[in-house]
Order: structure tokens, then C-alpha cells, then sequence
């Protein structure tokens, strides 16, 4: 969830896993890093533009969420659905999206722009993200099988996420 006044940027989650245990990570920038991703899709590459700060249960690289040094955070929920065909963009899995955006992005919008050449092959689990910058903007990134959704400003009336899309999430609680 985000939670934000005149003054003040909360973010706040909560780990309920399979899995208690974790690391943190601190992830440096300038650090050379490539997708593990299954042929025929082809991995991504970059190098990383800024540090960030990870919680990790599965290994360095990838992330459940974190923060990064320009207040980007990315945070992840378990979701039912599909994620869209790659159509010759460059692949990560689902958890080093996470890293990826942490990596290269300092604002909601570089994230969304980023949708558009970096897309996600399926390793384990379909997750969808909350996600907000150091100004307190707040955008939900979803998938399914055909394109990529994105709620942000009078789109994303309440920021939380949860284990639903986040329409059914908004419908069950506004009834």
C-alpha cells in the first residue's frame, strides 16, 4: 500500500509466503547483468544506472521488492493470468523485472516506458507490481495474455495491491 499526505510517502507490505526466510541485498550501480530466461527468447542485458536496496528469498537478482537510491520502489503480489507474448522484446523472468526496473528507472514513468521494450517470460509464479517514486507517484503494472495494464493517477484510486487484478480488488471492497 502507499499512503501519502503534504508532508509525508509511506510504503508498506507485508510477506506472506510459503517461505519465511530472506536476505537483503544492496545491489550496486554500474554492475554488468543478463536475463535468465529459457532459448528461444532473447535475454536482456544492461548494466545498472543505480544502487538499490532488495529483499531477496530466492538469490541475488531476484528480488520480491525493494527501493532503489532514487526512491523507486517496486513491490510484488502473486496474481492468477498470463503474460503476454514477448513479440521480439527482450525477456527477463518475473522476479528480475523487479531488479531490472530498480536498476534503470527513477520514476513511475520510466518504468511504464520500459514496458514497452523489456517484456516477461514466465519461470514459476504470474505476479503483478505496485510501484512509486520519491514524489509519490503510484502506478499498478498487470499483464495478461494480450497486453500490458496499467493503473496510475484517476486510474489507481486506492494504491494497494493483492493477490487479485486490481479491478476486482477495487469492485469487491466499493460494493
Amino acid at each position: 500500500f502507499v499512503l501519502k499526505n503534504d508532508s509525508s510517502l509511506l510504503f508498506g507490505r507485508n510477506l506472506d509466503w510459503v517461505s519465511e526466510g530472506g536476505i537483503i541485498v544492496v545491489n550496486k550501480r554500474g554492475i554488468e547483468k543478463k536475463a535468465l530466461i529459457s532459448p528461444p527468447e532473447k535475454p536482456a542485458k544492461w548494466i545498472s544506472k543505480y544502487g538499490s536496496v532488495t529483499f531477496n528469498q530466492f538469490g541475488k537478482e531476484f528480488p520480491f521488492g525493494g527501493i532503489n537510491e532514487k526512491g523507486l520502489v517496486v513491490e510484488l503480489m502473486l496474481v492468477n493470468g498470463n503474460y503476454p507474448p514477448l513479440k521480439g522484446k527482450y525477456a527477463v523472468n518475473e522476479l528480475q523485472w523487479v531488479q531490472y526496473q530498480l536498476d534503470n528507472s527513477k520514476s513511475i514513468q520510466e518504468v511504464i516506458e520500459s514496458t514497452q521494450k523489456i517484456g516477461i517470460q514466465q519461470i514459476n509464479q504470474h505476479l503483478h507490481f505496485l510501484i512509486c517514486d520519491s514524489i509519490g507517484n503510484s502506478a499498478v503494472i498487470e499483464f495478461n495474455s494480450i497486453e500490458i495494464l496499467t493503473y496510475k493517477g484517476s486510474d489507481l484510486k486506492t494504491p494497494v495491491l493483492e493477490n487479485e487484478q486490481y479491478l476486482k480488488s477495487v469492485k469487491k471492497y466499493s460494493t
